[in-house]
This record gives C-alpha cells, sequence and structure tokens, in this order.
C-alpha cells in the first residue's frame, strides 16, 4: 500500500505534513543500525530457547554441543545484527508424531512451544540411526516468525553453526544469494555475509520479533526473494530494500537505497517516486518535489500518479504557492485518487 495525505491534520492555518509515510512505517520504530544497547555500551545478545527430542538429550554431550554451534551462528551474524545470540532456556520437546514433514515441525514450534520470553525458539530433531545416503540435514525457520526447526545428526551439533545462522538471517531478512563461501547460499550455507543481506539484517537488527509483525508484506517479500538472485546492480532491487527501509521508519536509509538504485538506471521512475516520499519525510520540500516531477516525467502507473501529484499539492501549498497546488490537486483528482478532504479545504481556502 502506497502513503497516502494523513485524515487527520492540525487546525493551525498551515499544513505541517513531513510525514506522510506514516501508514507503511507501522509506528516509531529504532533507526537501523542503532540497536537499544545496555548500561554497557553493548547490545543485549538475542536470547534463544532450545527443545530437543529424546535422541538428543539422551547425549550427555548434548548442550555443550549445542553451545558451541550457538556460539559459532553468533560470531557469523554479529557483525551484521549487531548483536550476539545466547541460549537462555533449554526443554524437552513433545512432539505428537514420529516422522514429522519440516512445515509440521515448523508449525509445532510456533504454535504448541512456549517460547518463556526467549527472541528464538530452535527446535532440535534428531535423524534416523541408520540415515541412508539420501538423508541431510534440514533446517526451515521463516521471516519474522522467531522460530527455527532443525533435523539434525546427533553426531553433528558443533556443526550445525553455519546452518543455524543460515536459517536465523531468514528470520530477520535474509535472502538467498549464489556465490562460494556466502552463508545465505541455500545449497552450501558458508561463512560470508553478502552486501544486500549485510544491509537486510541490519535494517531488521533492533526489532522485536516477537512482538512487531514483519514490515514486509507477502508480495514484497516475493519479490525480494526474486530479486535477490539477480546482481546487486539490479536497480529494483535496491527499490525493493529502500520500500523496506521506508516502512521500518528509516527514511535517511531508504533516501540512500533509491539513490543506489538511481546509479543504476537513473530514468527508473518507481525510484524517484520513492525517493520523493524519503525526502518527504525527512522534510526536504524541494529535494521531495524534484523527484516527484521527474517521476511524473519519466512515466508513473495511475495511482502513483495520483499520489505525486497529490503530495506535489502539498510541498506547493508549504511553499506558499496556493495556485500550484490546487493545480495539482485537481491533477490529482482527475487520475481518481482519493485526495483528504481536509486538503481540499485547506487549499481551496482563500
Amino acid at each position: 500500500m502506497r502513503p497516502r495525505f494523513p485524515q487527520r491534520i492540525s487546525g493551525s492555518s498551515r499544513l505541517l505534513v513531513l510525514w506522510l509515510l506514516s501508514s507503511i512505517a507501522g509506528g516509531a520504530a529504532t533507526a537501523a543500525g542503532s540497536p537499544r544497547v545496555g548500561g554497557d555500551g553493548v547490545a543485549p545478545a538475542r536470547s534463544m530457547k532450545v527443545v530437543y527430542v529424546p535422541q538428543i538429550g539422551a547425549r550427555s554431550s548434548w548442550f555443550a554441543e549445542i553451545t558451541c554451534a550457538v556460539r559459532g551462528a553468533s560470531a557469523l551474524l554479529e557483525p551484521a545484527l549487531g548483536r550476539g545470540l545466547r541460549i537462555e532456556s533449554t526443554a524437552r520437546w513433545p512432539l505428537r508424531t514420529s516422522n514429522p514433514s519440516m512445515p509440521e515441525l515448523r508449525a509445532d514450534l510456533a504454535h504448541n512451544v512456549d517460547p518463556a520470553g526467549a527472541d528464538i525458539v530452535v527446535g532440535l530433531f534428531a535423524s534416523p540411526d541408520d540415515p541412508g545416503p539420501s538423508w541431510e540435514e534440514e533446517a526451515l525457520s521463516g521471516y519474522g516468525s522467531g522460530v527455527v526447526a532443525m533435523k539434525v545428526g546427533v553426531e553433528q551439533l558443533c556443526e550445525i553453526d553455519r546452518l543455524l545462522a543460515h536459517e536465523i538471517a531468514h528470520i530477520f531478512g535474509g535472502v538467498h544469494r549464489q556465490g562460494e563461501n556466502l552463508l545465505m547460499n541455500h545449497q552450501a550455507p558458508g561463512s560470508e555475509i553478502d552486501p544486500l543481506n549485510a544491509e537486510l539484517l541490519a535494517l531488521h537488527r533492533d526489532r522485536d520479533i516477537r512482538r512487531q509483525p514483519p514490515p514486509l508484506g507477502a508480495d514484497d517479500l516475493r519479490t525480494l526473494w526474486g530479486l535477490s538472485a539477480a546482481s546487486l546492480d539490479e536497480a529494483r532491487t535496491w527499490v525493493v530494500v529502500g520500500v523496506l527501509a521506508a516502512k521500518l521508519d528509516n527514511h535517511e536509509a531508504a533516501a540512500r537505497y533509491y539513490g543506489l538504485a538511481l546509479e543504476r538506471d537513473p530514468d527508473l521512475s518507481v525510484a524517484h517516486f520513492d525517493l520523493g516520499h524519503a525526502r518527504l519525510a525527512l522534510g526536504d520540500l524541494e529535494g521531495a518535489e524534484a523527484c516527484y516531477r521527474r517521476a511524473l516525467a519519466l512515466g508513473l502507473a495511475r495511482e502513483e500518479a495520483g499520489l505525486a501529484n497529490n503530495n506535489l499539492a502539498v510541498i506547493r501549498y508549504e511553499r506558499g504557492d496556493s495556485r500550484g497546488a490546487s493545480l495539482h490537486l485537481e491533477q490529482a483528482r482527475a487520475l481518481d485518487f482519493a485526495v483528504a478532504p481536509q486538503l481540499i479545504e485547506l487549499i481551496r481556502r482563500p
């Protein structure tokens, strides 16, 4: 959903509208790159509850081994997430089936396991006693889910650090990338975080994944996953990352990502359009106006053109040009854009 003029305006004779993105920002959020910190200046580690099936718990060394894996995953993710991982609690996993699928394991974690205050729940399901040549370790998480389901070999618990880090990265917005030794390579997770995922994880690093819904909807997420296979020179990849930053209320980052998109494709109208939103949210009326005008000149879809004209009406009014504001208002209405009645009344006021 694109941002629209807020329905509530002040009684002031001047219109002060600098946050047209409020409808998609989901409320105030801590800026990405600035995680909450404790008294010692260090961001608290993400807490984990680990649940396990009896085959794993029967091994006296299992806790030391999974602690080893968590330590390794923490080292891989901390540069991007700005914080490490720690095990807060453990418990037996009372599964209701003996041979569940991966989606069933994840659903059981999400619906039947009490996180007990932990950020992330990790469920360890043991491999068969005789896995056979076709068996391989598997793991499944989900964007914003807060759970990681893992099918693991009981003898290799300390060796699942990269697989664990890969799945936790998905929770915080990570997407698959191709490349040797990349953590988000879905066939063979490595140890390096590529530039796109470094940005995605940094944007999500301070979100309360248990209480805040994921900022990206299903359509945005599918778009991002589809684009993630492309080169980072693909302009639309950075547009989608910019939209994510805007939804996280980080408009400075959004403007930077739209700028990266325009470096790759200076005539991408949607990048100019979205950069206009970011500039407006940051209070840069002149910059926002230039972006909207450039986007309209390059061509926009009907709804986007209506919104651009709506926002230009706001900007021209703020800059003392009532006549220009009225012209853009009429253009927005001609495009069937739902202009707020308060805006119409204010601009037409003598």
